[in-house]
């Protein structure tokens, strides 16, 4: 029972040390790290070079870094250079399987994924790191040696010369800093493109693929969403526009032709990359002599050029429609 109480005691101790005792520097810098590197990301101006600057030290150095603190403490546990080449090392391992995590989760490898994973582990080492600081008396606890970053970069043996260990060490950590920093900025500079496209679909009033009104009442308005996806890698602004049709086959042709075409409505909407929009709508039609309703979108190409009928569906980047049956209740 004493043992019970004194562990009770301990761990109310470490909880409030946890609060009470000054954060180390290199602590209160991850968190200074992670709001410039959210700041890089989400940067409304879109500069690519800020998110390099941010995001490097996030998610080449940190991760590793906490980690590191975590199991090695004490500052006589390992050398500087030692803890900063493992650091980097572990670092380089951790992103790649965060991301085969993810791709095997229902939210998969989306930015907003991996951000929220990155900063998430990145805030547990260093729960673990502040835990085992405090567990340790002051002045065995491992500190950042920033003041003794000059003289470490001029260490030297008795004989006057550095060490061929730590000379070897220094190489292969400035060789894999390097080499980490140029594949982040081929990376973000020079992304690999996928393939371009534009999703173009329509909802029902619920916002499911379901429910579409197909029999109309004539001044009646029905409503639903029209939802545009832009995946083409740049700023679209796009054109959408709705008309109602009448679709008949002819004994001549195979193919059905359109014997009446009024357009209904017309908008433009602008989306970013990798946005989608879905946008509400009313239909109401105030003629009974149609059988379809067309929903035709542009890209920034397009231009009206005097086509109608099914050359200006053709011309359309995407079309849908909807087949209808219209009835109109003042007739008696």
């Amino acid at each position: 029972m004493g043992s019970e109480q004194q562990n009770n005691v301990n761990h109310k101790h470490i909880i409030h040390d946890f609060f009470r005792q000054p954060v180390s520097i290199d602590l209160k810098l991850v968190g200074l790290l992670i709001i410039l590197s959210l700041v890089g990301i989400y940067d409304p101006l879109r500069i690519p070079l800020i998110r390099i600057i941010f995001s490097i030290p996030i998610v080449f150095f940190v991760p590793g870094y906490l980690l590191m603190l975590v199991f090695f403490p004490k500052k006589n546990d390992i050398e500087h250079i030692e803890r900063f080449s493992v650091s980097i090392g572990l670092s380089i391992a951790i992103i790649p399987l965060i991301g085969l995590i993810l791709d095997f989760t229902p939210w998969g490898i989306r930015l907003e994924t991996i951000v929220t994973s990155i900063i998430g582990l990145i805030v547990l080492f260093a729960v673990l790191a502040r835990f085992k600081q405090i567990s340790l008396l002051s002045k065995v606890q491992y500190r950042f040696p920033f003041d003794e970053i000059p003289r470490l970069s001029k260490v030297k043996t008795d004989e006057g010369k550095l060490s061929l260990y730590n000379h070897i060490l220094s190489i292969i950590l400035v060789f894999t800093i390097l080499i980490a920093i140029v594949i982040t900025i081929y990376i973000i500079v020079i992304p690999k493109q996928g393939e371009q496209f534009t999703e173009f679909y329509i909802l029902g009033e619920t916002g499911e693929a379901t429910d579409y009104p197909t029999s109309i009442i004539l001044e009646k308005v029905y409503p639903l969403q029209i939802g545009i996806g832009n995946h083409e890698f740049r700023n679209v602004t796009y054109s959408v526009e709705i008309w109602a049709t009448m679709m008949q086959a002819r004994e001549s042709s195979e193919n059905p032709v359109i014997t009446r075409m009024q357009q209904l409505d017309q908008f433009t909407v602008t989306l970013h990359d990798n946005e989608t929009r879905n946008i509400p709508y009313n239909i109401s039609l105030h003629e009974s002599d149609y059988n379809r309703i067309e929903f035709l979108l542009f890209n920034e190409n397009h231009s009206d050029g005097g086509v109608a009928g099914i050359e200006r569906i053709n011309a359309s980047y995407r079309d849908l429609h909807l087949w209808v049956s219209v009835e109109d209740q003042t007739v008696k």
